[in-house]
């Protein structure tokens, strides 16, 4: 009760005043925002709700409490995570692109550039229409396919894929045979299964943590489950979630880093 949770401090009347900041410290700690905001119990919340993923939660609401309770929170959550989901995008395919082509048409352009009188003509409205021109060439000569994001697996190879259908096969031929010996063949399979594709999973996040830097950050964006934006700020010893607070404490911190050169005369 000696929690401000509207404001995510502690009162100055608080009757235990340690206790209360360290439980809110804890909670600073572990990254958890309390999301019941109307009073439970005279003018104190006392029934919370700590949670570390907010954008879970679609709707806090109290209903008529039981004994010396004035409300009962009711939370509803989206138990099922919002994947991020990756737009189809477009691929150029450079080997069978028509080069000669492009060369041709760039050199031309570049040919009546030069004699082309652009003294009025400023540096960006001429690199507007050069980087413009290249896209066309590329649209007009480079062919592009649209591709379909899956859930693509590079460390599933024939092995591991071998290794998977044996076990269905054992266990397509236990559901139709249920003995102990089939039950156990299949269990064994399933075991290798798992043990072959973690192991090779493993060996694909060594190999990519070494050898480039970009897929592993592709692949740990692709373990996201969710789009959770930017998450909860601590300003002031305050737990912030607003949008617009967020952008400003955000725009406060990058621009303390940066200094203000003074023009040399």
């Amino acid at each position: 009760p000696g929690i401000d949770w509207n404001n995510t401090c502690v009162n100055s009347t608080a009757p235990y005043s340690v206790l209360s900041k360290s439980f809110l410290e804890l909670t600073h700690d572990f990254g958890l925002e309390q999301m019941v905001n109307q009073p439970t119990r005279c003018n104190n919340i006392l029934d919370l709700f700590l949670t570390n993923n907010s954008s879970l939660v679609d709707n806090c609401s109290l209903i008529p409490g039981i004994g010396d309770h004035d409300g009962i929170p009711v939370i509803t959550i989206n138990a099922k995570p919002n994947k991020v989901k990756q737009k189809p995008r477009t691929i150029p395919l450079w080997d069978k692109a028509d080069i000669t082509a492009i060369k041709n048409e760039l050199n031309e352009y570049s040919n009546n550039l030069t004699i082309r009188n652009t003294a009025n003509s400023t540096t960006e409205e001429l690199y507007n229409e050069f980087v413009g021109k290249i896209k066309l060439v590329m649209d007009k000569h480079v062919p592009t396919k649209t591709v379909n994001n899956t859930n693509y697996s590079p460390w599933i190879n024939h092995k591991v894929r071998k290794i998977h259908r044996k076990k269905q096969r054992a266990y397509n031929s236990y559901r139709k045979n249920p003995t102990t010996e089939a039950l156990n063949k299949f269990r064994t399979l399933r075991k290798q299964a798992k043990k072959t594709t973690r192991k090779n999973y493993r060996k694909y996040v060594n190999s990519i943590c070494t050898d480039s830097p970009k897929k592993l950050w592709s692949h740990i964006k692709h373990l996201k489950q969710e789009a959770t934006g930017i998450p909860s700020l601590i300003q002031r010893d305050k737990l912030e979630s607003d949008n617009r607070i967020k952008a400003n404490i955000l725009n406060s911190q990058f621009s303390s880093v940066f200094t203000e050169e003074k023009e040399q005369l």
